[in-house]
């Protein structure tokens, strides 16, 4: 039996199958998934779980660079929207239009997470990312401006105790 950590054996194998790039939607109750996408279904009945609690719970084991959501959020739900900010202080944060979400970027989602949440806008598209402190710890590859950029977004964050820094010893990121 796994001691810790996410239990549900869809979720956990679903990030562990995740690789950079990949995108992940948790979406609200009423989010309209597109037929026949892959979707784990964790709603059991009104706000629960939700988004708040799955974010937080998938942030956990899943390193995120980008995290997307429609700019409504911002100015229709500002609860939620100060929640997912504060989750994901550690990457970049990318709005769109709602409409989009579902045109454009649901047909790109490896999974969706539905949650019981019954909160306006609720959907919250994360990009896999990768650990930049193990991919570059030898000071012999070049670190793109981008990872220079992730670097110090995960250091000026809550989430640093999180990545491993014990074989990084670049001095010059």
């Amino acid at each position: 039996m796994k001691r810790n950590g996410i239990l549900h054996a869809e979720l956990a194998k679903l990030i562990a199958e995740l690789r950079h790039g990949h995108m992940i939607m948790i979406t609200d109750a009423g989010f309209p998934t597109p037929l026949n996408a892959p979707c784990i279904d964790l709603a059991l009945t009104k706000n629960i779980p939700t988004v708040e609690f799955v974010l937080k719970l998938i942030d956990s084991e899943m390193v995120t660079e980008k995290v997307i959501f429609a700019r409504e959020l911002r100015t229709n739900n500002p609860s939620l929207h100060k929640k997912v900010a504060a989750i994901f202080d550690d990457c970049d944060i990318e709005e769109t239009a709602h409409t989009e979400l579902i045109e454009k970027y649901a047909p790109l989602m490896k999974c969706f997470i539905h949650t019981g949440e019954f909160s306006p806008w609720g959907n919250i598209i994360l990009v896999a990312g990768t650990d930049p402190f193990r991919y570059f710890a030898d000071e012999t590859t070049v670190v793109p401006e981008f990872y220079h950029k992730r670097l110090k977004q995960i250091r000026g964050s809550k989430k640093l105790a999180l990545f491993d820094q014990s074989g990084f010893t670049r001095k010059d990121c």
